[in-house]
Formats: C-alpha cells, sequence, structure tokens
C-alpha cells in the first residue's frame, strides 16, 4: 500500500526535528487546524432535525470529506510516524495506547456516519457520497 502523504510529512517531520528541536511545533500546528473543524460538526449535529435537509446533506458530505481525506488519515500518519517514534523512545508501545484507542473509535464513528449517510432517504446524497458508499459496499 502507498504511503498517504500525511504520512511521509510526519515521518519527515520526526526525522528531521528529533535531530533539530522541537518535534511537537508542526504537530501542535496541524492539530490547531484540525481541530477548527469541530464547529462544522457541531453545527450539523445540533441542526439535526431543525435543518433543511438539503443543508444538513451538504454539511454532512463536508463532514464526511473532512474525515475522510483529513483526520483519518493524520490519525494514520500518527499512528505509524509519532506513536511509533514515542513507543521507542520511551521503550514501551502502549506509552500512545490511550490515543490509539480516541483513533480507532474516530474510525468507527467516521465509518458509522458514512452508513447512516448511505442509508438515510430524505437527504439527498451528492455523487460523491454516492460512488464512496458504493466502493464500501463492493468491499
Amino acid at each position: 500500500m502507498r504511503k498517504a502523504a500525511p504520512l511521509r510529512r510526519l515521518q519527515r517531520t520526526v526525522s528531521t526535528e528529533i535531530h533539530h528541536g522541537d518535534v511537537s511545533e508542526p504537530l501542535r500546528e496541524e492539530h490547531k487546524q484540525i481541530l477548527k473543524q469541530r464547529e462544522l460538526i457541531r453545527g450539523a449535529a445540533d441542526a439535526v432535525g431543525a435543518a433543511v435537509p438539503a443543508t444538513l446533506g451538504r454539511d454532512i458530505d463536508r463532514i464526511d470529506e473532512f474525515l475522510l481525506r483529513r483526520l483519518l488519515p493524520h490519525a494514520c500518519a500518527e499512528e505509524e510516524a509519532v506513536y511509533a517514534t514515542v513507543g521507542k523512545i520511551l521503550d514501551t508501545p502502549r506509552a500512545t495506547a490511550t490515543m490509539s484507542l480516541e483513533h480507532a473509535e474516530i474510525s468507527r464513528l467516521a465509518e458509522r456516519l458514512r452508513r447512516m449517510r448511505a442509508e438515510s432517504a430524505p437527504i439527498p446524497i451528492t455523487e460523491g457520497a454516492k460512488d464512496q458508499a458504493s466502493a464500501r459496499q463492493e468491499r
């Protein structure tokens, strides 16, 4: 499997920054950018049952895109590059177990959202979401 761009970027960051200083700064900056998306997710959650279905559908599509293209690849890259390095440095692979469990839960919930989105009739599904749902069903 080809390494995702976030993984390559984090691996370069970890290997470079461990030798040159603060490895946490690029990660903190990336987390700040990712955390900005919380408002989109909160807004959509608060709008369930009150928003126009098409608007809510677009918001959910944006959330799904964010999860699929940004957050989940970031979590995967952290697992493989950062957590593995931290485990080696601390001489215990369980040093980041709690954070790994958090990533697993995010992945589980993202998949649940995609399933619910594909199954919901009242909210129009965009072509991109249809293609993603079809690809998942073929697996």
